[in-house]
């Protein structure tokens, strides 16, 4: 399975440095399986629109439900709401992701892509930074 991580634009936000550091798939069983470990360092608005793959693996047969992405030491840089001056935040403790599939992602014998789109304009809330 190739899995790739993108971005939906964000007028005010126009960088977003971060490391994944550990990103799982989540099977009806229970069972979670990794798909990353170990830091992998990303900048997502460059992306702008399009996916980048970050991993390709072997994943154990079956259906899974949901995905759990950690991410730390992220940077963002934005346009502050009032003034329009450039701002910079660091957010260094580490925050998980934890995504539920709308409906269930059965994986067999067939070669196939998962993506993740992380929508800085709906993910980064500038207000409250």
């Amino acid at each position: 399975m190739q899995v790739n991580v993108g971005d939906s634009p964000s007028d005010r936000v126009m960088a977003f440095a971060t490391n994944i550091t550990s990103m799982t798939l989540n099977n009806s069983n229970g069972t979670t399986t990794p798909v990353i470990s170990g830091s992998t360092p990303m900048e997502m608005m460059h992306l702008a629109g399009t996916m980048q793959p970050i991993n390709v693996l072997s994943i154990p047969q079956g259906t899974y439900t949901a995905a759990s992405i950690t991410m730390s030491s992220t940077v963002v840089t934005f346009m502050d709401p009032t003034t329009h001056t450039i701002m910079q935040k660091t957010v260094a403790r580490p925050s998980t992701a934890n995504v539920s599939f709308s409906s269930p992602m059965t994986l067999g014998s067939t070669p196939m892509m998962v993506s993740f789109d992380m929508d800085m304009s709906n993910s980064v809330a500038i207000d409250s930074l």
